[in-house]
């Protein structure tokens, strides 16, 4: 009788310890699952790819470099519109500033790398290089769900900038470039599109410069429109030697723009655009 109750016991305690062994197995398994969880709901913001980079730039290519943070800096980055099928062009809303170590000068060897790495740092969290041609001084696009960057720099700068926005920075200025696209009213494709958009203060005005540019960096066509209340109009395309590529408009110098420039709302407004573009327009 005492053996069959020590075995009993014995029984019980190996009951109990493999009960708390199991325990500890499930509870290791269930941590290491949750990082994985973490990482597929993780918005991937703008803030976020700044901040990866220099956070795990201590090895490979990234080690090179010396990082900045620049919150809301004077540049604009490219970002997609399916909609147009096009790159349009919106102020940056932050930016990662690069410059190499030893001071000397990007080569486009350097750039290629800095590019790939980039890349490599920020696959594993649904940022997606785009396959596409980029104008000069673009070395690549990068786009997650939540947010675009462009990598900007050329051969013999001194530095590179990673640029980068959310979508809800951006998404405003995209469908109004998509609407005044529209009204332009010429169905072939612009590649990339500048959007340079001034406001009158009590925002009841508005005039935009459009530049659309092929990779190449080839104009075909520079729209300015104004709005008045919540409408917009096409008012005259200011690309200087119009060609058989511009649509409905008219060259730069003409009554409508003269009109535009004189206007006193509409004057202060295109001396904005125009400036922000890089256009000329006298």
């Amino acid at each position: 009788m005492k053996k069959r109750t020590q075995l009993c016991i014995a029984i019980g305690l190996a009951i109990i310890v493999l009960a708390v062994l199991v325990g500890i197995i499930i509870s290791v398994l269930n941590r290491n699952k949750q990082p994985v969880t973490h990482s597929e709901d993780h918005i991937v913001s703008a803030a976020f790819i700044v901040g990866h980079i220099p956070e795990h730039a201590d090895t490979g290519v990234l080690a090179n470099y010396t990082y900045v943070t620049q919150a809301t800096p004077k540049n604009t980055a490219y970002v997609k519109s399916d909609e147009l099928n096009s790159f349009v062009s919106v102020p940056t809303q932050l930016a990662l500033l690069i410059t190499t170590k030893d001071t000397t000068p990007f080569t486009d060897d350097r750039l290629s790398a800095l590019t790939k790495a980039v890349g490599d740092a920020t696959k594993n969290h649904d940022v997606t290089q785009l396959d596409i041609k980029t104008p000069a001084g673009i070395q690549a696009i990068f786009a997650s769900p939540d947010a675009s960057c462009t990598l900007k720099s050329i051969a013999g700068a001194a530095q590179a900038q990673l640029l980068c926005n959310d979508k809800t920075s951006y998404q405003q200025q995209v469908i109004t470039t998509s609407e005044l696209v529209k009204k332009w009213g010429d169905d072939k494709p612009h590649p990339y599109i500048n959007a340079s958009i001034a406001k009158t203060d009590d925002n009841k005005n508005g005039l935009a410069l459009l530049l659309f540019t092929t990779a190449d960096n080839v104009i075909t066509a520079s729209p300015l429109y104004k709005r008045s209340g919540e409408t917009w109009s096409f008012v005259t395309d200011t690309l200087p030697k119009q060609g058989e590529t511009s649509t409905g408009g008219k060259a730069a110098g003409s009554p409508a723009l003269d009109e535009i420039l004189a206007d006193k709302t509409y004057g202060p407004l295109a001396q904005k655009v125009f400036s922000s573009s890089g256009s000329d327009g006298n």
